[in-house]
């Protein structure tokens, strides 16, 4: 078909399926010009390119619209993957101005807006662009673009550590990418470049440094994977900060440092070692071919003392230079010389011998050395071809190195390069070694003799090994226990071997035991663990006397006649107690006859504590009782002793310092009271109390001092109520028979608490107290109580908080538990260690063991430890090879014991 000019055209379109048509479009009319053109406005426009904007697979031309109609009427585009246009993409792809574009408006300016899609990710295009009215064809106008990668740009999201002259510039990292690429510039537009196209590593953050003070910079990231490369990132600007105002007093300039060494100078790569310099924190190395340093061919930013420039040109000369770098100031540049080497062919390579040493996880490679190396490259690797090397090490004038830490009977490959001061040799011929088998790993037995600071290590001997090396560690931080002490400790060919230094109590541990051959092959065990005992609770006499307290975890209570504790006392086994009571009433003990002796320790998922000091209710020591206190007095207390003459000082603390006390102010002779009323005290004021005791020498001996505080009040009426404070919130109290103890909230940091016999508080007491766990003492058995808390808060009071508490009646413990306990069976693990099981008494909260070598147990055993793994199953260690044991036990509660079990015997093996 001829198309005729001067001639009107209608063109009308419809889409069509294998099995349907749609209808036409409407008719678009199109005139041809005439012979005789008619007049326009002018030739077509050169189109002006303003932007080229680019999705992964689409294109937006912006080009300014002159407005002016019709010029022009169209646009068209061709676009190629080559400069020349020798292969087209698209080939004057045709937009109507009217119908085929979109209209922008920018800062006033309109703009035609072009849109190529069908484009591939990551890819460069050229492309040319011209306009067309009714009159001409412009010229094309040149442009090039590249799309996005399909791999997500990273997210830039500011600076950190930002100094005077350093910044570290922060991104967000995206899914696929394996480095990223940073440029540095001091416009926008980086058209003067700090940094450019670093190569970061896949890493989050990149130290940019050698900055100017008070300075505008500009920073944007790439994301590389493979020959993928991501579009730029939104770019952050940062402004530097000003070096005198940020570092006052931070000294002008910061020491060069000292290059050390080069090192391990190959082909393509050399390490350079320096010195640290005081104040720096990091340093930044550069190679460049040029000794002006025009351009940088390598240049790396270290934190430490060390780096491998990697990536050089065999057998080119590289100029170094390095630069200390501190907070604010980098130093001046240290510079030097390196050439790295050439690959000779002619040079013989070293020729590998068989491996020496073979052990299960390493063997020793060995080569006939060359005259003309001074050092040599060793490899060593899993394949024939060494596409993996496993290890790679420069070693020097030697013919031999020691490769360990392999995997056992495994087959591997060595090979080994001549290097000097120039040239490199080719590699020798692999040579094939392999590891030999596995040894058996060594077995830790169950740990014996624990105690808070030692433990007995237990193991299985294996006629391998000739010598065993023993590792512990704590277990939260796994650092070698005594600053290496026991890192890799040799222990010798024994079966058991005692650790008693650097233990603390309560602490859990790890452990490993490596096994020695004659031939110096090893093999390590899984890791075991052990816990000591925890520390012994310390007691001390509590209250009035009559109550004893400890610091630490405490309960069981045991006592006895003798101060061994070789006998319990008859019908008193080791008493179960309330541990975080703080405090336990001895009452009953305190009526005897004779003393006694009281011991406690602490039993928690079948581990004993060791067994705490010991005190007598009537011996030759004296401890301080908490005084009962009101405003204005205390009468001060200590413990029943065979001492009859006291003599007591009394300090008070003044914003830190001790001043005397009136009366006080050196001891005075008390005489033999057990007792003291001391008046005319300040109200909410601490004390010291400082009692000493004429001892059997006829010296004058201190006992500890006591503190304790005045209260504020002596009723709580006497503080000014504050109806705006908070009601203090006090749960449900723990009842004894002789004490109401209260959980106290940290709402307030003092309390007062009002309490009485009477529901209408006419007969009240009244004491201060803190937040915390804290006790109402000298109750009586049995007996309700009235109980008001309020929260004092400067001098003020709050509501109070009401509550209603029955002590718990005193039972004397005596009475039998019905049933007993039998032993069901008893099995020897080894020397030191017997298993005891038995059936348990119905209402029983625990049982205790007693060992003898005697059937009728005159004397008991103490030096043996019990585990317990059940309410009805222990382990009893401590126990001495060839002897023979009769072992019996009896249940107990707070208030009774069940009768004996029957006696068994145990035999410990040899």
């Amino acid at each position: 078909m001829s198309i005729l000019p001067g001639t009107d055209y209608y063109i009308r379109v419809r889409a069509v399926t294998d099995t349907q048509e749609s209808e036409y479009s409407d008719p678009l009319k199109i005139t041809t010009p005439g012979s005789t053109v008619l007049p326009a406005t002018g030739p077509a426009i050169d189109p002006i390119i303003y932007r080229t904007a680019s999705s992964t697979t689409q294109l937006q031309l912006w080009v300014v619209d002159p407005i002016q109609e019709p010029d022009p009427w169209e646009y068209k585009i061709s676009l190629s993957t080559v400069s020349d246009f020798s292969q087209l993409l698209y080939d004057q792809l045709t937009f109507q101005r009217q119908d085929n574009t979109s209209i922008a408006i920018e800062n006033g300016v309109h703009y035609r807006v072009i849109s190529v899609a069908g484009l591939s990710p990551g890819t460069t295009y050229y492309g040319k662009v011209t306009s067309s009215n009714a009159m001409s064809l412009s010229s094309p106008v040149l442009f090039t673009f590249t799309t996005k990668s399909d791999l997500p740009e990273p997210i830039s999201i500011g600076v950190t550590n930002l100094t005077a002259i350093t910044a570290t510039a922060n991104w967000i990292k995206v899914s696929g990418a394996t480095t990223y690429r940073l440029d540095v510039a001091d416009n926008s537009a980086f058209t003067n470049p700090v940094l450019s196209n670093i190569a970061t590593g896949n890493v989050d953050n990149f130290d940019i440094p050698v900055l100017v003070e008070q300075t505008t910079y500009f920073y944007r990231v790439r994301s590389i994977t493979g020959s993928t490369t991501s579009g730029n990132s939104n770019v952050v600007s940062f402004t530097t900060l000003d070096d005198i105002q940020t570092q006052p007093g931070l000294s002008s300039t910061i020491a060069a440092p000292v290059i050390t060494q080069i090192r391990q100078i190959d082909t393509t790569q050399a390490t350079v070692d320096w010195g640290a310099v005081p104040g720096a924190t990091s340093y930044k190395i550069e190679a460049s071919t040029s000794p002006t340093f025009t351009t940088i061919d390598r240049s790396i930013t270290s934190l430490g003392t060390s780096a491998t420039l990697d990536t050089l040109v065999p057998g080119t000369a590289y100029y170094l230079r390095l630069q200390a770098l501190s907070a604010a100031q980098g130093s001046a540049y240290v510079t030097s010389v390196l050439s790295t080497l050439t690959v000779s062919t002619t040079l013989a390579a070293p020729q590998l011998l068989a491996p020496v040493s073979r052990t299960s996880t390493g063997f020793t490679a060995v080569w006939i050395k060359r005259s003309y190396a001074s050092s040599y490259r060793v490899q060593l690797s899993d394949t024939t071809t060494f596409s993996t090397v496993l290890v790679e090490q420069y070693v020097g004038d030697v013919d031999q190195l020691r490769f360990e830490d392999l995997t056992p009977n495994t087959g591997y490959f060595v090979r080994v390069m001549g290097l000097n001061a120039v040239l490199r040799s080719l590699p020798s011929l692999p040579l094939s070694a392999s590891t030999t088998a596995d040894l058996p790993a060594p077995i830790a037995l169950t740990p014996s003799e624990i105690t808070a600071s030692s433990i007995r290590l237990n193991l299985s001997l294996n006629g391998i090994f000739s010598d065993y090396l023993l590792s512990i560690s704590k277990a939260q931080d796994s650092t070698y226990l005594g600053n290496g002490f026991y890192a890799e400790r040799s222990i010798g060919y024994v079966s058991s071997y005692r650790v008693d230094l650097f233990l603390e109590p309560g602490q859990t541990y790890n452990y490993t035991l490596t096994g020695i051959t004659s031939t110096g092959d090893r093999k390590t065990s899984s890791v075991y663990s052990f816990s000591t005992r925890s520390a012994p609770p310390v007691l001390s006499f509590a209250g009035d006397g009559r109550s004893i307290a400890w610091v630490g975890s405490c309960n069981r209570i045991e006592v006895s006649t003798d101060r061994d504790f070789k006998f319990l006392l008859p019908g008193h086994a080791p008493q179960t107690i309330d541990s975080t009571a703080n405090q336990y009433s001895i009452d009953y003990l305190l009526n005897l006859p004779e003393g006694v002796y009281i011991r406690g320790y602490f039993v928690e998922n079948g581990t004993t504590s060791e067994k705490s000091n010991r005190l007598d209710t009537c011996g030759s020591s004296v401890l301080m009782i908490y005084p009962m206190v009101t405003s204005t007095s205390a009468k001060l207390r200590w413990t029943q002793s065979k001492l009859t003459n006291y003599k007591l000082k009394l300090q008070k603390q003044v914003a830190g310092q001790a001043q005397s006390v009136p009366g006080y102010a050196f001891p005075r002779d008390i005489g033999s009271n057990q007792s003291i009323l001391v008046e005319n005290l300040e109200p909410g004021t601490v004390y010291i109390a400082q009692l000493s005791a004429l001892s059997a020498a006829g010296q004058y001996v201190s006992v500890p001092p006591m503190s304790f505080r005045t209260q504020r009040y002596d009723t709580v009426q006497a503080a000014v109520f504050e109806g705006t404070l908070i009601v203090p919130s006090v749960p449900a109290p723990t009842l004894l028979h002789d004490r109401i103890t209260l959980t106290l909230p940290a709402t307030y940091s003092e309390y007062g608490i009002e309490y009485s016999r009477r529901s209408d508080f006419l007969v009240s007491s009244y004491l201060e107290t803190g937040s915390g766990v804290q006790s109402i003492p000298n109750l009586d058995p049995n007996t309700t109580y009235y109980v008001r808390v309020y929260g004092l808060s400067s001098n003020k009071r709050s509501n109070p908080s009401t509550l209603t508490a029955k002590t718990a009646s005193l039972s004397a413990p005596a009475a039998t538990l019905i049933g007993t306990p039998v032993i069901t069976g008893t099995t020897p693990l080894n020397e030191h260690e017997a298993l005891l099981q038995w059936s348990g008494v119905a209402g029983a909260t625990g049982y205790y063991i007693e060992v003898s070598e005697s059937s009728t147990f005159p004397l008991l055993n103490t030096d043996y430890q019990v585990s317990f793994l059940s309410g009805t199953k222990a382990i009893v260690s401590g126990l001495v090879g060839t002897k023979t044991y009769y072992v019996r036990i009896y249940g107990f509660n707070g208030n009774s014991v069940s009768q004996y079990s029957s006696t068994v015997i145990v035999d410990t093996v040899p």
